[in-house]
């Protein structure tokens, strides 16, 4: 019986080198797009809980028992605890047409976000700030532009699934504490080997 020996193709190696560069950008693709529509839900939910409080007079117990019920209508969603509720608020509030400066919000992972609004209070450098983050052009001011840059690193938060690992650079500016922020935002750093999942 005869043996016969199996022979890779010449070309194989250079075929799975672009293959691999193919389905790694597809997932980065993908991963983006996914992030994108996780902000543009956080900022729908943030707006409607800014309209019922201020049409209705809502209290901190209403978004209590919202968070309550929302984890247990989506249990397997990590991103509804009353305080991610509050950034969402807080993220309607300071941007409330989804745009930071000219840039779209959605460019950035949502715990980048909550960092950054936190932060970097002045918009101009919060543009900045996502501009040099995604390499989007920006109309930012010279005094902007000029300031010398920040490194901040943000961790996860442990309720959180939706995870994109990296730092990224922040101008330096006055931090802008919500008030009812009680702890620091070390349960809102961002790392980055990306690791999406619902927060």
């Amino acid at each position: 019986m005869t043996s016969s020996k199996f022979i890779i193709p010449a070309d194989y190696a250079h075929w799975l080198s672009s293959l691999k560069t193919r389905i790694s950008g597809a997932q980065q693709r993908a991963a983006l797009a996914v992030n994108q529509e996780l902000v543009r839900l956080y900022h729908h939910i943030g707006s409607e809980i800014l309209e019922r409080q201020t049409r209705q007079g809502w209290g901190a117990k209403v978004i209590d028992r919202l968070a309550s019920d929302l984890r247990e209508a989506f249990p397997e969603m990590k991103g509804f605890s009353s305080r991610n509720l509050k950034y969402m608020k807080f993220f309607a509030q300071q941007c409330p047409s989804g745009l930071i400066g000219q840039q779209p919000a959605a460019q950035l992972p949502w715990f980048h976000l909550v960092t950054l609004l936190t932060k970097v209070s002045a918009e101009a450098e919060r543009e900045w700030t996502v501009s040099v983050s995604t390499g989007s052009p920006s109309r930012c001011s010279q005094s902007a532009t000029a300031c010398p840059p920040t490194r901040v690193r943000s961790s996860p938060a442990r309720s959180s699934q939706w995870s994109t690992s990296s730092t990224f650079t922040v101008p330096p500016a006055t931090r802008h504490t919500p008030p009812w922020e009680a702890r620091r935002l070390s349960d809102c750093s961002v790392q980055t080997h990306t690791r999406y999942s619902l927060a």
